[in-house]
């Protein structure tokens, strides 16, 4: 891919996430439990970490180390102007995040800090946004320090694109979304392992460690667990519907949910319902 059309991919992602940035907390509750568990993971760090949040969103991994390590300190970074104002509203409105958290607009393939600085570079689920994901893994890896770590998530398997077929032919059943070119696509080759292994690999970490980690979104009934879902589909959807018909989204969702319930529902114990969510979580040690 030429430097071209990475600026206009890069752009169009930051411009995308700008505009979702009020409303990504709604749909990110299964990436805060994949932060918490990436957190409990992490071995080996000094009593006073130095971690970068890499494309930090609005702080989901920042949050969980700062409850798992309350001397930790914490850059936050994003290509998002949008989620940093979040982070920043976070800073103020939060005491130890004031003491422990710096917050920067930063694009992920040229991170603004020296070498060998932070114990832990840690990037929950945006690997794939990045045009040029090994020039992303190199500057994780030239940031670390010796011995630090490097964090990596992707999904292997996500209900979005079956719901966002099955969701389709109840409110817009002419003229579906194609699968070529759409958001959902991109994913399609994270989906092996063996991507995420090439990308650190090519990027100059040889000691790698890869697992596959599942676990649901919970929500107490469906209508609850539709709206985040419904949100993630909106992004991918993006101006390929009318407002009225991004609108049925969360209704249709709902409908889908319970009508296929032995499709989608992993978890219902008479206290809630949970639907699946599988990724591969690389950790690579510099």
């Amino acid at each position: 891919m030429s430097n071209t059309s990475q600026a206009v991919t890069s752009s169009f992602v930051t411009a995308a996430f700008d505009t979702a940035a009020n409303s990504y907390d709604r749909r990110s509750a299964i990436t805060r439990s994949f932060a918490k568990y990436i957190i409990n993971s992490l071995k080996d760090l000094p009593p006073d970490p130095y971690i970068c949040d890499n494309a930090c969103g609005t702080g989901a991994v920042t949050d969980a180390l700062l409850k798992a390590h309350p001397s930790a300190r914490v850059v936050a970074t994003d290509s998002s102007e949008g989620m940093i104002k979040i982070i920043r509203e976070n800073i103020s409105r939060n005491a130890h995040w004031r003491d422990r958290v710096e917050s920067h607009v930063n694009d992920s393939s040229s991170l603004a800090f020296p070498n060998a600085v932070f114990d832990a570079n840690i990037m929950n689920f945006g690997i794939f946004f990045i045009p040029d994901h090994v020039q992303a893994a190199r500057e994780m890896r030239r940031t670390l320090k010796g011995g630090g770590t490097a964090v990596v998530s992707c999904w292997k398997e996500t209900p979005l694109k079956p719901l966002l077929f099955d969701a389709q032919a109840i409110v817009k059943p002419v003229s579906p979304i194609p699968e070529h070119g759409s958001a959902i696509e991109s994913l399609a080759k994270w989906v092996d392992l063996e991507t995420l292994r090439r990308v650190l690999s090519a990027a100059g970490f040889e000691s790698v460690r890869m697992e596959e980690v599942s676990m649901p979104m919970l929500g107490k009934d469906t209508a609850e667990i539709a709206v985040p879902i419904a949100e993630n589909l909106r992004l991918v959807i993006g101006d390929q519907w009318a407002e009225e018909e991004k609108g049925k989204v969360a209704s249709a969702v709902q409908t889908v949910l319970e009508t296929q319930a032995d499709k989608y529902i992993v978890v219902n114990d008479g206290r809630g319902i949970g639907v699946n969510w599988t990724a591969w979580v690389a950790y690579a040690r510099k």
